[in-house]
């Protein structure tokens, strides 16, 4: 009863937002289109979309300065196309007073490395994004990420160039994602998570990402390098930036049901009170899962305000989240159990699973303080609790494992671009943050739940402080030039609840990171990059904290490549990269919570990436990577690893994909995920595991002018997959889902 309240609670609230349709009259709107110097640019095609759905257009005059006549009046999308121009598309309320609209733009050639799957609109931003970063950048558009059918978000990264995934399939801890030849394990947490721009990983590294569902994501944008000074820690071989739903005047819905009892719900709405913008989110979804013992239960609400002048000049706003996960673990079963019934669950897991509740609320400010500087901070605060039952194998024991986790922390962002080197397009840009951390860490034997002996106490603050300064220069026509440098520290203290022992944290000292970039424009659709950039690993948990002076492992990363746009209707991307990092260290999977040292690691690559337009009604997207992480010094312990292959690293990963629209109101997309075994130890001698072909295909039919029906079927051809590890004795295994079907109904209003 009490899931049931929840679920018909969440359906009336967001029907009854769905339902608010604010009227509007009528109004033109007056502006002008200048670049950073401040300088008119004519002849821009500045198109508005209004909160009534039709799109109105005018054209800058020599002065740049535009009307445009008979737009409603309330929440609108402004956007600009213009020849040499990097469009924009922000969201405003009308009618606009102070002097009228001002759309500032930037000389086009800013996204020349960046690639792009789905479709995303321009955005215009008061500081450098990840799509100004000069390497391996890639863009998941809104339209694949609704589309999609999961579980848990995690997974909408299948579709990303260079991206693999485990599926675990163990409750709370159900996958793990990795880049650059680092593993899945969640041993090396390699890649930093921010959604809408606030740090989202737990103490270990953990990205959170399954609190946000599909349908509340507006785009993905994934770093792959260590050529980004934004970040620090965590930010080893990447980062994650999720934006979610974005301000202006919408509503939308979307019903699911399917295989292994799935039902699904998720709905938002945008819309504009006066000055004030606001957004609301709901989610649920239910499963029994694909193996016995594998219910799940996901609950998700969250809301925007954010209020802005008539001038525009500057915006305050507020974002607050919540999410509640409830679920069994099926547990490890073995190849002959495999053969037998793929689907069932060891009896000594019955009484796995566990909870997992987030609570996120964040304040952003953001001011254009004059023509050329723009200042932006973020305050928030963010709670991350996890309580887990879980026994691996028949010989050992159940065991209850606690993290509570709380976060503060502020970002702040100036950046300066200097009216007399506008003709450089040139941008500084000044970056610092603070993240406060208090952890709570338990474990305990456990015989079905009940608690028995206590394995680890663990109590301790955790602080990190870090900066940056960076430049972006357009040496010459031809020429672009980014460096940058970052400075991290950390602080905190630890408390052994079980010893009553406390210590300090490692001090490492301030850890800098130098970074530099270039791209090289050889002609019109054919542009060389390189870039350079050192990143760090310390410790997590109680291995950050003692009374000996340790240094923390260097990742120095490079990368060089070509993206190729013969055509309008086709763009590649060919890179090679490497990563070299000294004194790596693993988390230990015992009851210390404490690291070790693996050695020096080496990480070598290569990757294709391409999209084209084949036809005005296909799209064409395919991205192939091969990679070997090899372990170069183990050390005196362990000199026969020497040369060996790292655990859980696929050779090789590739994606393909094709979206037909072969009516207007019909849209079909098909694509495959393919993936290479890997080795379950850096002892590489219990054989390779691992590897999938999986198909996967979506049909939508517009059966109306606001509803859109859907039929989801994934692993078409039925293929078998897992994920597998070695518990000293033997090979363990998850086996993922058999084909499924699914049906969708969404609403746009």
């Amino acid at each position: 009863m009490h899931t049931l309240a929840r679920c018909l609670s969440l359906v009336v609230v967001v029907c009854a937002v769905l339902a608010v349709q604010p009227v509007h009259a009528q109004s033109s709107v007056a502006g002008e289109v200048v670049d950073f110097a401040g300088a008119p640019i004519p002849a821009v095609l500045v198109l508005i979309r209004d909160s009534a759905g039709a799109t109105r257009r005018a054209v800058a005059d020599e002065a740049g300065r535009f009307t445009v006549d008979d737009v409603q009046a309330g929440p609108a999308v402004v956007s600009t196309e213009a020849i040499g121009w990097d469009p924009v598309s922000l969201p405003v309320s009308l009618p606009v007073q102070d002097g009228g609209l001002r759309l500032v733009l930037r000389p086009a050639g800013i996204e020349e490395t960046v690639v792009v799957i789905g479709t995303v609109g321009a955005r215009q931003s008061l500081h450098p994004t990840s799509t100004d970063i000069i390497g391996s950048v890639d863009v998941l558009g809104s339209d694949q990420i609704e589309r999609e059918n999961v579980d848990l978000s995690y997974e909408l990264l299948k579709k990303v160039p260079g991206v693999y995934v485990n599926d675990y399939n163990q409750g709370i801890v159900a996958g793990g994602v990795a880049i650059r030849g680092f593993n899945t394990e969640g041993d090396i947490m390699h890649t930093k998570l921010l959604i809408d721009g606030i740090p989202t990983n737990m103490n270990s590294g953990a990205a959170l990402l399954d609190s946000i569902f599909p349908f509340d994501i507006d785009r993905i944008e994934i770093v792959k390098g260590t050529n980004d000074p934004r970040y620090g820690l965590f930010n080893i071989a990447g980062n994650l930036q999720v934006s979610t739903s974005p301000l202006g005047g919408y509503a939308k819905a979307k019903i699911l049901g399917g295989a292994f009892g799935t039902g699904e719900f998720q709905g938002v709405t945008a819309f504009n009170t006066g000055r004030l913008s606001q957004v609301y989110f709901g989610g649920v979804r239910r499963s029994t899962g694909y193996r016995a013992n594998s219910d799940l239960d996901r609950y998700a609400f969250s809301g925007k305000w954010f209020y802005a002048p008539a001038s525009n000049a500057w915006q305050v706003g507020l974002i607050a989240r919540t999410y509640d996960f409830d679920t069994q673990a099926p547990g490890y079963i073995t190849l002959s159990q495999v053969a037998e019934d793929p689907r069932q669950s060891p009896a000594f897991s019955a009484t796995d699973g566990g909870t997992q509740r987030t609570h996120h609320v964040s304040a952003h400010l953001d001011r254009q303080v004059t023509r050329t500087v723009a200042w932006s901070a973020k305050v928030y605060r963010q709670t991350f609790e996890q309580h887990r039952w879980v026994r691996f194998t028949a010989a050992g024991a159940q065991q209850e494992r606690f993290e509570d986790e709380g976060q503060t922390g502020v970002l702040t962002t100036l950046t300066w671009r200097p009216a007399a080197l506008a003709a450089r397009d040139a941008t500084f840009s000044w970056g610092a943050d603070y993240q406060s951390q208090d952890n709570v860490a338990r474990r305990f034997q456990t015989v079905n739940r009940v608690r028995g002996t206590t394995l680890r106490a663990q109590d301790f603050d955790f602080t990190n402080g870090g900066a940056y300064m960076s430049a972006d220069v357009q040496a010459v026509r031809w020429l672009r030039l980014t460096g940058g440098v970052r400075g991290d520290r950390v602080g905190g203290e630890f408390v052994n609840g079980l010893t009553g022992r406390s210590l300090p944290v490692i001090g490492y000292g301030t850890i800098w990171q130098p970074k530099v970039s270039a791209l090289a424009t050889v002609r019109e659709g054919l542009n060389l990059y390189a870039n350079y950039g050192r990143s760090f690993q310390v410790g997590v948990g109680a291995a950050a904290f003692s009374t000996q002076p340790l240094g923390y492992s260097r990742n120095n990363g490079w990368e060089g490549g070509v993206r190729l746009a013969p055509t309008p209707w086709l763009t590649t991307r060919v890179g090679v990269w490497g990563q070299d990092a000294s004194d790596e260290l693993r988390l230990k999977f015992d009851n210390s919570g404490d690291s070790e040292n693996v050695g020096k690691t080496r990480r070598r690559g290569w990757n294709i990436d391409a999209t084209a337009r084949a036809h005005r009604t296909t799209y064409l997207w395919g991205t192939l990577t091969r990679q070997k992480a090899t372990l170069v010094e183990p050390g005196a312990t362990q000199p026969q690893l020497r040369g060996n292959e790292l655990n859980h690293v696929p050779r090789y990963t590739a994606k393909l994909g094709v979206d037909v629209a072969p009516a207007q109101a019909v849209s079909v997309s098909l694509w495959a995920d393919i993936q290479s075994d890997y080795h379950l130890t850096t002892a590489n001698a219990e054989g390779k595991f691992g590897d999938r072909r999986l198909v996967h295909v979506d049909a939508l039919l517009r059966a109306h002018r606001s509803m859109t029906l859907g039929l989801h079927a994934k692993n078409i051809f039925n293929g078998y997959h897992e994920y597998a590890w070695f518990d000293g004795t033997t090979t363990l295994h998850s086996p993922g889902e058999t084909r499924a079907l699914y049906v969708t109904s969404t609403w746009e209003f």
